[in-house]
């Protein structure tokens, strides 16, 4: 899998430092403190090639980029919002990328990769509270289709 692109949802629970001084920016990697996004990111340096965010607030973000705390949910977005996030996220992908020949994996809850997926060849793990189930993708697509 080293190949892949991973894409990795942010997580409300926060550093505790960027908890305490909100105005501080933090490398979007570190401002994170979920369990799942830990999870994700330890799979990700380990078997990607490369890996980045996809921010409720930020879109799509580089993991290196300075950011301030934020509390953002993709899943209190209306469909429309969550439509147009992913429009912004393909978008940046776009540019970084060359989306029909690239495999992305994405670990995330579904209001993170419903609109995406028909745009990516990618593979979508499920990630629940416990953790990420990294046995078997629950989703599949090729050339954007099922």
């Amino acid at each position: 899998m080293k190949k892949s692109i991973g894409l990795i949802a942010c997580s409300k629970r926060k550093n505790k430092k960027a908890v305490e001084d909100k105005g501080k920016k933090f490398a979007a990697e570190d401002l994170y403190a979920g369990n799942i996004f830990r999870q994700s990111k330890e799979y990700a340096q380990s078997h990607c090639k490369d890996w980045l965010i996809l921010s409720a607030k930020h879109h799509l973000l580089d993991r290196k980029k300075g950011i301030c705390y934020y509390d953002c949910y993709l899943g209190n977005k209306t469909a429309s919002e969550r439509k147009k996030w992913a429009d912004k996220v393909l978008d940046s992908l776009k540019k970084k990328f060359d989306l029909r020949k690239e495999h992305f994996v994405i670990f995330g809850g579904k209001k993170y990769y419903e609109n995406l997926c028909e745009h990516l060849n990618c593979s979508v793990y499920k990630c629940y509270s416990g953790g990420i189930y990294l046995d078997k993708p629950i989703k599949e697509y090729r050339n954007g289709g099922k």
